[in-house]
């Protein structure tokens, strides 16, 4: 496990398969989307992963988390 915190090696699928399996989530909701994208929700439901530049034109009404 510390291999996987320190970046030494990355998890298998079937390992994050397993987390998400534990956590009731997809497994793209555990991904870093860097600084030009955010995981999009709206009422507690997951909307997926969008570009942050469509709140600058109001393409979107809902919340980064």
């Amino acid at each position: 496990m510390s291999r996987y915190n320190s970046g030494t090696i990355e998890p298998p699928l079937s390992r994050l398969k397993q987390i998400t399996d534990v956590l009731d989530c997809e497994v793209a909701e555990l991904l870093p989307v860097g600084e030009k994208y955010g995981h999009w929700e709206l009422d507690g439901e997951w909307l997926g992963i969008r570009n942050k530049k469509a709140l600058e034109y109001g393409a979107f009404r809902y919340s980064i988390i």
